[in-house]
């Protein structure tokens, strides 16, 4: 009493039709593969586990249209937890015989490989709280870093590379939500042969400048709690000294003008010093004329 096929009137010409070479057609007469089907609107095979094994029911569709080629969970809410639009690039996502996974190229080097041939190849992480890019600026050699303020990403920090492979390091905003970095070395290129337009300061004018700058204890904003950290406000030192951009301060900079700092300081107490022998020697030769007499 089993039925193994079935064809109800008034079904559709070539519902199923199976040619000279083996390919089978879902309304059409030219399967052009294997398998064949064409519909309307969003042709679809469903993959049904029914339970009646004891397994959990669950169901998928493959399903493809004019937006894109999806999987459906039908079983979870008709979720679509894999797209592709039309016209996706070759190898947009390529998965080696390794395991490695390549975005924009099928010979990926590395756990993931991102190539991107038309612009600079991004990394965006996003979540309720802060997204985050990573970009490989391959026009100036910048390996960037930026944090989406609310407003628009912002660069947080950068690597450099320049000339023979030397790294260069820089800081421009805080690393973390907390504002601190951790490393085991930090070190800024600063060779005479990468600098141009070079000029002396003053040492004797950044020490009048620090000492008029406000040095100040804190705490960021986001710290409800903890230890308070000291320091200049970035809009005081970029005032002072005309460097930055008012919201970070960079090392180099802090290193420099402390260190400009001291040299001024020196030039002063050398100042005042010559000028205590001067009078010394004035008083010894006025002690040494009366002693005459």
């Amino acid at each position: 009493n089993r039925t193994p096929f079935t064809v109800e009137a008034n079904a559709r010409s070539h519902s199923l039709y199976v040619d000279d070479g083996g390919r089978i057609g879902s309304r059409t007469s030219t399967p052009s593969v294997e398998i064949h089907t064409i519909d309307r609107a969003t042709p679809t095979l469903r993959l049904q586990q029914d339970g009646s094994s004891g397994f959990a029911p669950q169901t998928w569709d493959v399903a493809g249209n004019e937006t894109n080629f999806f999987i459906r969970d039908v079983t979870n809410g008709s979720q679509l937890p894999f797209r592709i639009r039309p016209d996706a690039p070759t190898s947009s996502i390529f998965i080696d015989v390794n395991g490695d996974i390549g975005l924009g190229t099928s010979s990926p080097d590395a756990d993931l490989h991102i190539v991107d041939t038309t612009g600079n190849a991004q990394l965006t992480l996003e979540s309720d709280s802060s997204d985050w890019r990573m970009t490989n600026l391959d026009s100036n050699g910048h390996l960037l870093f930026q944090r989406d303020s609310g407003s628009g990403f912002e660069d947080v920090f950068a690597f450099r590379t320049i000339d023979a492979g030397l790294p260069a390091f820089s800081i421009s905003k805080t690393m973390s939500v907390a504002g601190e970095v951790e490393a085991s070395s930090h070190d800024v290129l600063s060779s005479r042969e990468f600098k141009t337009e070079l000029e002396t300061l003053n040492g004797t004018a950044t020490l009048d400048s620090l000492v008029r700058m406000p040095i100040s204890s804190w705490r960021y904003t986001w710290e409800e709690s903890g230890e308070r950290r000291l320091g200049p406000m970035a809009e005081d030192f970029t005032a002072a000294f005309e460097v930055g951009d008012g919201r970070s301060i960079s090392l180099g900079d802090a290193s420099a003008v402390a260190l400009s700092a001291i040299q001024g300081l020196n030039q002063r107490l050398f100042d005042q010093l010559e000028k205590r022998d001067t009078l010394i020697q004035a008083l010894e030769a006025r002690i040494s004329e009366l002693e005459q007499k």
